[in-house]
């Protein structure tokens, strides 16, 4: 399948990867990830840090280089931070073109120990991404990451109160614990 046919292909609820011209369907999202997923939305939404239609989860993808083969030209943060101008797009699907601006910020979340793949994060720093957040429901911390010279560099971590201060959010965005306290609710 060629990039203009799959920009105007209806998956329904579906999240398809588009990998070396094939749709590839990615897994269900278990319910207690789209959960803390929610909870983030919530916590970023009361902080009023950006307009809330701009900030998706989920439903939106974001079209990145395939660095190598096999490597899928789109990926489904599980939150993400666009910019206005991305809500305006001439296709059906909730994508972010490589020739619009990256969005400023993309955020993971890794659960049950699993790690974030190294390719997916190579792919968002390729893209020019500018804050990469993964947040890690087991040890209950948010990673940041701010992009520099082509790559990722983590900026710190932030673990109970501390306030998720970054260059995209100086006067910062939340708390951990106001992300995790929700999930526990």
């Amino acid at each position: 399948m060629i990039l203009e046919a799959y920009l105007n292909y209806d998956s329904g609820s579906d999240r398809p990867l588009l990998i070396d011209g094939a749709m590839v369907n990615l897994p269900p999202l278990k319910e207690n990830h789209e959960f803390m997923v929610r909870c983030l939305l919530f916590a970023l939404a009361a902080t009023e840090i950006a307009p809330f239609d701009c900030l998706v989860i989920q439903s939106w993808e974001v079209q990145v280089p395939a660095i190598l083969a096999g490597d899928p030209i789109n990926r489904y943060p599980d939150l993400m931070l666009l910019d206005p101008q991305h809500l305006n797009r001439p296709f059906s699907r909730r994508l972010v073109p490589l020739d619009k601006p990256a969005p400023p910020l993309v955020v993971e979340l890794t659960d049950q120990g699993k790690p974030l793949c190294p390719r997916t994060l190579a792919q968002y720093a390729a893209r020019g991404i500018p804050e990469h957040w993964q947040i890690d429901s087991e040890t209950q911390t948010v990673t940041v990451r701010q992009w520099r010279s082509g790559q990722y560099e983590i900026l710190d971590r932030f673990i109970g109160e501390t306030v998720i201060a970054t260059p995209l959010f100086p006067e910062g965005a939340t708390v951990p614990a106001e992300i995790f306290e929700l999930d526990q609710a």
